[in-house]
């Protein structure tokens, strides 16, 4: 009986022991804490001391698991006997339970080094070696498949020179072993049914960064864009809820987060290419005179779209082309005298750039900005040096805006020849004239842009009697009427930064109307109708957002009612004017052959076809429109003429005409395709009347 009692006192006591023991496990698990400071590898209980872990040695490849051995380690009693109690407890409601986390780190000249637990440092640092895998493993409870425990957590690497891989499984190997290739960033994800439990912390050691901040749950941790290897990690999984291990800030740095840059870079006249200087730094020389021949720039904004682009203008060559980079030229002694920058794409969005010259003679000019022209053009005078910088959008300038460039405006230039061929002029300004009342109808007509400092171009186009309006010319091209027409009226057009600068407004004089009103900007000017033709023109150049030059009204006058036009080529005199309906279309008295003639109608749906008997050819083919009958330059007199109308409105009208013969004077009147003139006579016609 005294042994049965003693027995029963035995098992009491244990149980005693053993709730006492249960419930001491339990509040560790609940008090815990991860010292998260940069300097420290180590966890340890709140309010204890006896407990706390020696730091692991970084880069102790062989002996990371005999600290793990030691008896009193506050990482064995939490992985261990806390994650035991936990996993007991889970066990009886089916839940996956985290029962230990195991990190391995393959390392640079290392190779694998012994698997770290929940906490600690996995890796070197201090060394300099790169982190070139890793193998992150958590031992659960409560799985009941292969899935479950394959799919508990999952790790992307970003390795260098490669980027993000796929993600592997539970004790799976992110980065690579063998290729000498660093892990730059990671990645960790509990699974669905942990991660609604747990928190999975880790953070990295960075070379040159050093140790990065706490990140969670899939978030990046690391760098991108810099090259610059992980040489360390640290995991922890943590109850959902409890606070982080340490300080969360800053977990990832990536390039793409910083600011865009600009580098730029002289070369100067007896010297050659110099040193790249940074953001407002000067490139060039100041004070030794020696001219800067060519200039480069590089924009540098990691992950973001866009360029920088140049444009100079140089000693005898006059503006350049816009180019990637650089402008100017080497190997020329070609002095460079102005420059433009702009951005491009995503750049242009979030940033101004701003410039400013150093000019020979003259010192710093102020700064221009976003392809603004800085420096001079036509005063022989070289930039000595530049400074360019970076400016958000919406910033303050660097400084006065003020004075930027030294040169002549932007003007524009016309030219024009005369229906005879002979040249009107060439006139040039912010303000250009040709012709004017009494002067010879104009045939053709070319315009461009002297000074131009703008990308862009100017555009136009001329309306004769007999083609309609032709095609689009351009900085320069002769825009023409069909040959010996006279032009009826006229566009004009800018495009390019030219035109978000710019109205172009022009004016004509028509030989029968005289000045017609003001029009910009791709607007016909002139008079649609009659016998007349432009015999002047005007065109300035205003500024956005100022008045026109003059009153706007009639500037397109469109002549109503039926007529008929037509115009005669003579020998030793060419083309001369166009004649109304019923007037005489070329010379008698004078003894001078008709050589060709156009005819059209206006007011009608129908036009006049026009066969010529032409002195050694013949009868011709029927022509009409923008093709006259007979023959230019050939010496050929017209004898006799057939005329028909041809179209809707042709059985409505009849058409006559008589011709002015050699020895003969004025024939009878001939109608609707009847022959008019002389044919066997060898006598010439001089005149026509229609």
């Amino acid at each position: 009986m005294k042994r049965l009692l003693d027995v029963s006192v035995s098992i009491l006591v244990v149980i005693a022991l053993f709730m006492s023991q249960s419930w001491a496990v339990t509040a560790a698990y609940a008090d815990y804490s991860i010292d998260g400071s940069d300097d420290s590898n180590s966890f340890h209980l709140e309010g204890s001391t006896s407990n706390q872990v020696e730091p692991i040695s970084e880069g102790q490849e062989s002996d990371a698991g005999s600290v793990d051995s030691e008896p009193q380690d506050a990482q064995q009693v939490l992985s261990g006997e806390t994650n035991e109690a936990a996993a007991a407890d889970s066990a009886s409601n089916d839940q996956l339970t985290v029962k230990n986390v195991s990190v391995s780190a393959h390392v640079q000249n290392i190779g694998w080094m012994d698997p770290v637990g929940l906490g600690k440092v996995a890796g070197t640092t201090g060394r300099g070696l790169n982190l070139e895998a890793l193998k992150i493993s958590l031992e659960v409870d409560g799985a009941t498949s292969q899935e479950q425990i394959a799919n508990a957590v999952s790790v992307e690497a970003h390795v260098s020179n490669v980027g993000w891989q796929a993600a592997v499984g539970n004790g799976g190997t992110a980065g690579t072993t063998g290729q000498s290739r660093a892990v730059e960033a990671l990645r960790v994800r509990l699974s669905g049914e942990l991660s609604a439990r747990y928190t999975v912390w880790y953070r990295v050691h960075s070379a040159e960064f050093g140790w990065l901040g706490w990140a969670c749950d899939g978030a990046d941790a690391g760098s991108a864009g810099y090259g610059r290897a992980v040489q360390a990690v640290q995991v922890a999984v943590l109850p959902k809820g409890d606070p982080a291990p340490g300080d969360t800030a800053c977990p990832f740095k990536s390039r793409s987060d910083e600011p865009a840059s600009i580098i730029v870079r002289s070369h100067t006249s007896n010297i050659g290419w110099m040193s790249p200087v940074g953001g407002g730094s000067v490139a060039g020389t100041t004070g030794r005179g020696l001219p800067m021949e060519a200039l480069e720039a590089q924009l540098g904004w990691y992950g973001h779209s866009g360029s920088i682009e140049l444009r100079g203008h140089v000693s005898n060559v006059g503006w350049q082309q816009w180019s990637a980079g650089h402008c100017g030229t080497t190997g020329k002694s070609q002095r460079l005298e102005a420059v433009q920058i702009r951005l491009t794409g995503e750049a242009a969005e979030k940033y101004d750039v701003w410039y400013c010259a150093h000019v020979s003679g003259i010192g710093w000019l102020d700064w221009a900005c976003n392809g603004a022209a800085a420096g001079s053009a036509g005063k022989g005078k070289a930039i000595e040096a530049v400074k360019v910088i970076l400016v958000e959008k919406g910033g303050a300038a660097p400084g006065s805006s003020s004075n930027v460039f030294i040169g002549d405006l932007d003007a524009v230039a016309v030219s024009g020849s005369a229906v005879s061929g002979e040249s009107l002029g060439l006139s040039s300004g912010q303000k250009a004239t040709i012709g004017g009342k009494g002067a010879k109808p104009l045939n053709s007509i070319a315009l461009s842009v002297a000074g131009q400092t703008d990308d862009g171009s100017i555009s136009y186009a001329v309306m004769d009697s007999y083609s309609d309006w032709g095609a689009f010319s351009s900085d320069g091209g002769a825009a023409k009427a069909v040959s010996g027409a006279p032009i009826k009226a006229i566009k004009m057009s800018l495009s390019g930064q030219f035109a978000a600068n710019y109205d172009i407004w022009y004016r004509v004089c028509d030989s029968g109307n005289g000045w017609t009103g003001w029009t910009s900007n791709g607007q016909a000017c002139g008079v649609s109708g009659g016998s007349s033709g432009l015999c002047g023109i005007d065109v300035v150049l205003v500024r956005k957002g100022q008045p026109a030059p003059g009153p706007t009204s009639n500037a397109f006058i469109e002549t109503s009612g039926i007529g008929l036009v037509s115009q005669a080529h003579v020998a030793s005199a060419g083309w001369l004017a166009p004649v109304g309906n019923g007037e005489t279309a070329g010379q008698t008295g004078m003894s001078r052959s008709l050589q060709a003639l156009y005819v059209s109608t206006q007011g009608i749906d129908a036009s006049v076809e026009v066969s010529a008997h032409v002195a050694n050819i013949g009868w011709q083919p029927y022509v009409s429109g923008a093709s006259y009958a007979g023959t230019v330059g050939k010496g050929l007199a017209i004898q006799a003429v057939k005329l028909r109308l041809t179209g809707n409105d042709a059985s409505k009208y009849d058409i006559y005409y008589r011709v002015h013969a050699a020895d003969y004077g004025w024939l009878g009147w001939a109608k609707n395709d009847a022959a008019a003139g002389t044919v066997g006579l060898s006598k010439q016609a001089e005149a026509i009347q229609i």
